[in-house]
């Protein structure tokens, strides 16, 4: 893990082999990390900007393209060590400037985290969301199934059509309140068959003072990853990737408490909105699922015991 207070002012530090990428610390005790490679490279940073961090890019064309960010205050350090532990952990694949754009794209999802107060809000529909996805990964760990496995698994922060994708189902996630008898649909895909059986798991929430909040919950998943460095960093990628940033205090996670964990097999006539019977031109479908016409497809986790 990327350490700035193991750095001697004035110190720097090559953290990946394969990429020109370095971590510094001028005489001032000022950290800052920087990347440089072939002057063909182009990096796209548009009109980012990061509360308490510059960012610095340019091309010497006798040299290298360059680009790199400036801790303004050593009070954001933590922060500013997990940013750069997280564009460390990009793997280089493919031609230089594709791994430039991996980067530039990682740290837009950092801006908006960034850019904001220290201190804020987490929409209420998102945190029962990632609410459910976690509780899933719980119930996965439950069933003795190992913390690599399932963020092998858990697909949907990478942009898979399901939320999870084991060796032998498929499985995508859906949370409500208590109040609530219906589930949004966010495209066609979700429900779509695929090569493995499809369950939707829909968890329920309450409102509960003595619950437990999507940190409480964060937490006893770091622990159950014990001291394997690589498979939190992979963690806490998914939950950047679900916009949930670990490194920032939240002022409004609900208190929850879990009333109902039902799966439903998708399949044959299973209400749903599938790809091929959308009309030419509609590109995109959206849509609410209600829970009460799926009751005959309810059925019992596909994940009880360890295959």
């Amino acid at each position: 893990m990327i350490d700035f207070a193991k750095l001697s002012p004035g110190a720097y530090r090559r953290i990946k082999p394969d990429v020109d990428m370095c971590i510094n610390k001028d005489n001032d005790g000022r950290c800052s990390l920087s990347i440089d490679m072939p002057k063909t490279v182009k990096f796209n940073i548009g009109n980012f900007k990061l509360k308490g961090i510059d960012i610095v890019f340019g091309k010497d064309d006798a040299v290298a393209a360059h680009f790199g960010l400036i801790l303004k205050s050593l009070d954001d350090v933590v922060l500013f060590e997990k940013l750069c532990q997280d564009l460390a952990d990009i793997e280089k694949t493919g031609s230089n400037q594709r791994y430039a754009n991996a980067v530039t794209g990682r740290l837009e999802q950092w801006v908006q985290f960034l850019s904001a107060s220290r201190d804020t809000a987490f929409p209420l529909r998102e945190q029962l969301g990632l609410l459910g996805e976690l509780s899933f990964v719980e119930n996965l760990l439950a069933a003795e199934f190992s913390p690599t496995e399932i963020l092998e698994w858990w697909r949907g922060p990478d942009g898979a059509p399901k939320d999870f994708m084991t060796r032998d189902f498929d499985a995508e996630i859906k949370a409500c309140s208590d109040a609530q008898n219906e589930v949004c649909i966010s495209n066609a895909e979700q429900l779509a068959d695929g090569v493995a059986p499809l369950f939707l798991v829909v968890f329920k929430f309450k409102e509960a003072p003595d619950g437990f909040t999507i940190d409480d919950v964060i937490r006893e998943l770091i622990a159950k990853i014990g001291n394997d460095e690589k498979l939190r960093r992979i963690f806490e990628r998914k939950l950047l990737s679900l916009n949930y940033n670990p490194a920032i205090t939240y002022s409004n996670l609900q208190r929850v408490s879990i009333i109902a964990t039902n799966h439903y097999a998708v399949k044959d006539a299973f209400p749903r909105i599938l790809p091929n019977i959308l009309p030419t031109g509609i590109g995109e479908v959206r849509y609410k699922l209600q829970l009460n016409a799926c009751a005959e497809y309810l059925c019992q986790p596909p994940y009880t015991a360890k295959n």
